[in-house]
């Protein structure tokens, strides 16, 4: 199988898209509906903090940046967002590429995240960016919060040390339903082109390491909770 083939990006004939990456993507986004019948598209980008570059610094030379992030996530949304009980589980899956700066060799990730529209329809303020919340107390920790801290929590630093190594597009969230997921479907339309930036071949690093430039999985955030069936004995 070949990372390096490219293909007409039929979402925005601007671009080329890697067909490997362009399907990698797209299953993704049709998993997310064996979850969900409304789905949360949250985009934004991941930098190395420039406290942690240079090539003698370890972190920076790890494969394992986006396990650790993606775990720190769920850790903190488990704990911090979904305060009451859910009737449906709700689940993180994520798409994540790797790519390199056009003038450096400093590496940066194009982060996607799927989830349920009803829990996370919205990324919210962050108590680091906001003025707003300032002095006001905080019942629960916003999605915006949270990703500032897991990543923070990546390189064992404050998240406000990291503000700007964390940023998101105009638009971080599109919303779309199952009803939606038709090519012909407008709505599909506009997600995918979104989502086909990830795809794009310029500043991917090829050094064979294949998939570790791109990938995907799913994680529980908080498990269903059901009313159980009680029996009556006469």
């Amino acid at each position: 199988m070949s990372y390096r083939k490219v293909e007409r990006n039929i979402f925005d004939e601007r671009f080329r898209v890697l067909t490997t990456y362009k399907k990698i993507i797209e299953t993704e986004l049709k998993y997310a509906f064996y979850d969900n019948r409304r789905v949360s598209i949250i985009r934004f980008d991941l930098h190395i903090p420039k406290l942690c570059r240079g090539q003698d610094n370890p972190l920076t030379q790890s494969t394992g940046l986006m396990k650790k992030f993606f775990g720190s996530l769920v850790s903190k949304l488990k704990v911090s967002y979904l305060i009451d009980d859910v009737y449906r589980t709700q689940c993180l899956r994520y798409a994540w590429v790797k790519e390199f700066g056009e003038n450096s060799e400093v590496e940066h990730y194009h982060i996607c995240l799927f989830m349920d529209q009803d829990k996370f329809g919205f990324i919210g303020d962050s108590e680091y960016t906001s003025r707003l919340r300032k002095n006001k107390k905080v019942k629960k920790k916003s999605l915006k919060t949270c990703i500032f801290e897991a990543w923070a929590s990546v390189f064992g630093l404050s998240a406000n040390l990291i503000l700007s190594s964390v940023h998101f597009t105009k638009k971080p969230v599109h919303w779309i339903s199952s009803r939606d997921y038709e090519e012909a479907n407008e709505v599909y339309k506009i997600a995918v082109k979104r989502l086909m930036y990830l795809a794009k071949p310029e500043t991917k690093c090829w050094r064979g390491d294949g998939l570790k430039s791109i990938g995907t999985g799913r994680m529980t955030i908080k498990k269903s909770i059901r009313p159980r069936t009680v029996s009556i004995k006469d």
